[in-house]
């Protein structure tokens, strides 16, 4: 009979919105091993769900917390609606900012070419480390940008890059040699160079 039970909970909370199911972990143990566990949160994030608060827009703001150096940055998310924070993002080391968001997912990338790229989950807290593409050039001016591709359910990231002159300007010329890395998040060919 407890086998039935769990497997009507997990029918009902594979359909909630990320942010409500990341809430219903603190009703219950049941709920919290239910909602933990890595195969039920694969299932979740291929659910077809809606948006928490259906058509509703919710407005987060993200702080940067860092030394003069920006060593040992803290990025807090908070919902504009209430005072809580909903997760602290810690220990990112590095000069890091937020690149850009895609589907509440947060993607961090650093001014220095070489560090790591880290995606980050608001609701749940969780850190995803990407090792950053190689470096095109000794000098070169990159951003990083996030998206999800609906018909292969896949997240990706790009790395865009251009070179730099001496005095470290980008020179329109250059944006003939835009050099574009893409790596899709849970597929093992790593990044690939796009011509």
């Amino acid at each position: 009979m407890e086998s039935v039970r769990e497997e009507i909970l997990r029918e009902i909370l594979v359909k909630l919105p990320t942010r409500d199911l990341a809430r219903s972990s603190c009703v219950s143990r049941l709920w919290r091993i239910i909602v933990s566990d890595p195969f039920f949160r694969g299932l979740h994030g291929k659910a077809a769900h809606v948006v928490s608060g259906g058509t509703a827009v919710e407005t987060l703001l993200i702080g940067e917390i860092g030394d003069d150096d920006h060593q040992g940055l803290e990025m807090v998310v908070l919902n504009a609606s209430c005072a809580k924070p909903l997760c602290r993002v810690t220990d990112l080391d590095g000069a890091y900012s937020t690149a850009n968001a895609c589907n509440g997912l947060i993607l961090v990338g650093s001014i220095k070419v070489e560090d790591p790229l880290h995606v980050c989950n608001p609701i749940t807290g969780e850190k995803l480390k990407i090792t950053a593409p190689p470096a095109m050039g000794a000098m070169s001016k990159h951003w990083y940008a996030m998206g999800f591709s609906p018909s292969t359910c896949q997240y990706k990231l790009f790395r865009f890059s251009l070179p730099l002159s001496g005095g470290y300007e980008i020179q329109m010329q250059y944006y003939s040699n835009l050099d574009v890395c893409t790596l899709t998040l849970g597929d093992s060919c790593g990044w690939r160079q796009n011509p």
